[in-house]
């Protein structure tokens, strides 16, 4: 009888802990969408990475580390390389949508769940929520691997 408990409260345990893990890890995505959606209407400035003007790339790295990724990485291609690959229809709100010619990714944007992204797209076009749209696209998740 004793075992069995200590069994069970092993299992309670490792249960508890995966629970506490996902949930930390939305809590981290539901962060940056907050903190991207706080950059709305901020100007594209090729380069910029906060806190007056962001580029795709440096929109996302600011929405991660602030919301507690302290080395998310800086350009799209760094982040596509540092994110776990997942197809485009496993999606989830604060999942990153990548744009590549061949094997050079050049733009990343954050979804948002119901075909929206948060993005910073060009010069002239501030920081906005807009509809995916683009191909080919790869994408990627900031969940732990």
């Amino acid at each position: 009888m004793g075992r069995l408990v200590t069994v069970l409260m092993v299992v309670l345990m490792l249960v508890l802990l995966a629970t506490a893990t996902a949930s930390a890890t939305i809590t981290t995505e539901r962060k940056a969408i907050r903190i991207a959606k706080r950059q709305i209407g901020k100007p594209y400035v090729y380069g910029a990475n906060g806190p007056k003007a962001f580029d795709c790339s440096g929109l996302i790295q600011w929405a991660y580390r602030h919301a507690g990724l302290r080395h998310f990485p800086r350009t799209a291609q760094q982040q596509y390389r540092r994110t776990r690959h997942i197809r485009l229809r496993a999606m989830k709100p604060g999942d990153l949508i990548f744009d590549h010619t061949g094997s050079f990714v050049f733009h990343v944007e954050m979804y948002l769940g119901r075909g929206r992204v948060i993005e910073a797209a060009r010069p002239g076009v501030p920081v906005r929520v807009a509809r995916v749209w683009r191909v080919p696209r790869w994408a990627g998740t900031v969940r732990p691997k």
